[in-house]
């Protein structure tokens, strides 16, 4: 867990010899696939079960994670490029508030054999228990897409160059969201949260299982609008933020010092065109007289829907 020191887990950190050393980019399908496997799970009783990430490599936090990989981080990132992903944000704080990652998403399912031998294909979210959910009953943790923040590049302390943080770290998809350097993050709310998630034991592969790790790009579309009329003092951005998590829609919502009120969104296209007729109409009270489309659209990277103050 973060800020707890661990000496080195006791547990093999290498896959089956036949597992490949590079990922599998199917450009026509737009996946990529990761060798990995299950590892080893309860390894320091302090832990009392909490994991925080679903892949690292040998050498990461093998002692709580899902899976690891010999796929080095670097071979990772090239491959999550030629997706044409856009590099997004990791969690933070900004002007004093916390932040959600921001970045495209894709979805992660595992392939294995199962132990009846036949082949399954589950969501990643399957192995998981979210202690929050349901009053910390520890429920299935809901599917959720997974934010590409990509990993911040740091100094080589050995070699002199700048490499990404994932390198240097060896910590790759991460479950909360306190770690900048990971690859990819948690897009689930409040993620950052200590001691959140577990494994479901009953569900995992057992440990030294060879799986396959699934990354699926989230199709999206993105609209950028400046609407006029009766759209400020009027609950109007309050209204389309409520509008925009029902629908899982990203992005945020401002009023301009013009009266205008300002929108950027993005999301799966049918939700998304439902998101957009909700905000041309307005809540009960507002009148929108005349909406813009603006061009070129942002290219922001984009997180959970936020209200965000006017610009000065």
């Amino acid at each position: 867990m973060t800020g707890m020191a661990m000496a080195a887990a006791p547990m093999a950190t290498t896959g089956p010899s036949s597992q490949p050393d590079r990922p599998v980019v199917d450009a026509a399908a737009r996946t990529l696939s990761i060798p990995a496997t299950a590892a080893k799970q309860n390894v320091y009783d302090q832990l009392k079960g909490a994991i925080e990430y679903v892949l690292v490599n040998p050498g990461g936090k093998e002692y709580e994670t899902l899976f690891f990989t010999t796929v080095d981080a670097q071979a990772i990132f090239d491959a999550l490029e030629s997706l044409k992903l856009r590099r997004g944000k990791p969690a933070g704080e900004e002007a004093g508030q916390a932040v959600p990652p921001r970045g495209d998403r894709v979805t992660i399912q595992v392939k294995w054999t199962g132990p009846d031998g036949k082949p399954r294909i589950d969501p990643v979210e399957s192995f998981v228990l979210d202690m929050k959910d349901g009053g910390g009953g520890g429920g299935v943790m809901k599917p959720t897409e997974w934010v590409y923040t990509s990993s911040r590049r740091v100094k080589d302390p050995g070699s002199g160059k700048e490499v990404l943080d994932a390198v240097m770290l060896k910590n790759l998809i991460s479950l909360h969201t306190i770690e900048p350097g990971v690859l990819i993050q948690n897009a689930a709310r409040n993620a950052s949260e200590s001691g959140r998630y577990k494994t479901k034991l009953d569900a995992l592969p057992k440990v030294g299982t060879p799986v396959t790790l699934i990354l699926t790009p989230v199709e999206a579309r993105r609209i950028h609008l400046r609407l006029s009329g009766d759209v400020q003092g009027v609950g109007f951005r309050e209204f389309v933020q409520r509008t925009a998590l029902g629908l899982n829609v990203r992005g945020w919502v401002r009023n301009l010092p013009s009266g205008h009120v300002e929108i950027v969104a993005e999301g799966s296209p049918e939700p998304l065109a439902s998101f957009e007729a909700k905000a041309r109409k307005g809540p009960r009270g507002s009148r929108v007289e005349n909406v813009v489309e603006v061009k070129p659209v942002s290219a922001e990277p984009l997180g959970e829907f936020e209200v965000r103050p006017t610009p000065g």
